[in-house]
């Protein structure tokens, strides 16, 4: 047992030496960057309602999670190894969606050029590939649009949610009625 923990504290001295790319086994785990990691342990699922975290540390045996809400987790390596870890700081841009309903009476091809004008004029939302508009579905009482455009990864939550702003306002401009959710 005292040869165990010998080798455990020498693996943590060793860890500790190369600083914030802490590795363990052939996985290198990027202390601080955001991943999502949902992990069964038993019958209770972690991150359930909080799936985005971020790294904070590591050891030979655990990696310690913060979520966003202040939760520490500590997950056993074993299993971050055998699962699928998606890191959202990986590439420089991602893609955000922005969903909208809008009442059958209104004029579909309005609403989808204020949408994607709006999303055009941001000069946060990326030019290529440039910000497209879809019909995605047609529902009992409303039409379902989703806007779509690539923003920094860094900067896509506000981007966003101030686009959601700005096309609500716009909307009631324009005199478009958007549609409450339907249960």
């Amino acid at each position: 047992m005292e040869a165990l923990l010998a080798r455990i504290q020498n693996m943590e001295q060793t860890m500790a030496f190369y600083g914030r790319e802490i590795v363990i086994a052939f996985a290198v785990i990027v202390i601080g960057l955001i991943l999502i990691k949902r992990i069964n342990l038993g019958l209770k699922r972690i991150f359930s309602k909080l799936p985005i975290s971020a790294a904070r540390g590591a050891t030979v045996l655990n990696t310690r999670l913060r979520t966003f809400d202040g939760t520490t987790v500590f997950v056993p390596n074993r299993q971050i190894l055998n699962d699928v870890i998606i890191n959202y700081h990986f590439t420089p841009t991602r893609r955000f969606d922005l969903k909208i309903n809008i009442l059958y009476d209104q004029d579909l091809m309005k609403a989808k050029q204020v949408l994607e004008t709006i999303m055009a004029e941001d000069s946060r939302v990326q030019r290529t590939p440039r910000p497209i508009v879809h019909v995605m579905s047609l529902n009992k009482g409303y039409i379902e649009l989703q806007g779509r455009g690539w923003a920094d990864n860094l900067k896509r939550f506000f981007v966003a949610r101030e686009l959601l702003e700005k096309i609500k306002l716009r909307f009631e401009q324009e005199g478009i009625n958007m549609a409450l959710p339907q249960m």
